[in-house]
């Protein structure tokens, strides 16, 4: 008698069995794996944010003019006085850091001169920087500046520290006295 090369029946149907039970594994196997990248993306894209949100936070004071005003609270409130650096090239501007009371978000208030709370008549620019903050506390003591910040799932805060931030003294201007027409002589001043 002739041996067939191939299979038995009982041999494909257990190799069917196998990769019965197999393809539901993996396909579960990869479910998971598909909903951990999606967090782990999650997570960086957060990251990202927060990281630029201090990076904005860190050029306005660094490029300021020393005058903080700090209000301690839940949450720090910060407003600086005059800075350069302005996301709307507006030149010398003034900025407020807050975190509002709908799911805890931190605003960047710009403008050119307003106080707060903001009224009608002020012109500003509100950016909503980052939702659901969990911490925001700064901290000025003489020249150093120092800043804390947490988003809703990150697991520690972001932070950095500024020193040398001292109070510019304003600058000087020359007033420049106006100029006397011709044929005419122009007033002395007496000191007395």
């Amino acid at each position: 008698m002739k041996r067939r090369a191939g299979f038995t029946l009982i041999e494909v149907l257990i190799a069917v069995l196998i990769v019965g039970f197999l393809v539901p594994a993996l396909y579960r196997v990869l479910d998971l794996l598909y909903d951990m990248n999606n967090q782990v993306k999650t997570h960086l894209d957060r990251n990202a944010k927060a990281a630029e949100v201090m990076r904005t936070l860190y050029l306005d004071v660094a490029e300021s003019d020393g005058n903080l005003t700090l209000h301690k609270d839940t949450f720090d409130r910060l407003c600086i006085e005059r800075t350069v650096h302005s996301i709307y090239e507006k030149g010398a501007v003034r900025v407020c850091w807050v975190v509002g009371k709908r799911k805890h978000t931190l605003f960047r208030i710009e403008g050119k001169s307003f106080t707060l709370p903001l009224g009608r008549e002020d012109e500003v620019m509100i950016d909503p920087m980052l939702v659901e903050t969990t911490l925001f506390d700064l901290y000025h003591k003489q020249d150093t500046f120092i800043a804390y910040l947490r988003a809703k799932e990150d697991t520690a805060p972001h932070m950095f520290a500024l020193n040398h931030i001292k109070k510019k003294p304003p600058k000087k201007t020359m007033t420049k006295k106006p100029p006397v027409p011709p044929g005419t002589s122009a007033p002395l001043s007496r000191d007395r």
